[in-house]
């Protein structure tokens, strides 16, 4: 995982469609062609059966299966952030 902090590092898209998406392989970057990456710091993580992560809006993030596994992604709009927080406060 990589900060929000750390984005000008990670190359976004420069489509909009795509501007949550790095241009740079993680795995194996192309420093001259994204010498900046260098600057970014990696969290890494490895979860255990049963185990999930919560990752924050704005956070960058790359995962590898080290097994069979799924994962589900939740996009929330701004516009549903409210009404998030209004279901939220109101347990």
């Amino acid at each position: 995982m990589y900060s929000a902090e750390d984005s000008p590092s990670l190359y976004p898209s420069p489509t909009s469609m795509l501007h949550n998406t790095s241009q740079v392989d993680v795995e194996n970057p192309d420093l001259e062609k994204y010498p900046k990456f260098v600057d970014a710091k990696l969290v890494k993580c490895v979860l255990s059966p049963g185990e999930m992560l919560y990752i924050p809006p704005g956070v960058w993030h790359h995962i590898r299966s080290l097994s069979g596994s799924f994962s589900v992604s939740f996009w929330f709009g701004p516009s549903s952030a409210p009404q998030l927080m209004k279901k939220k406060s109101s347990r």
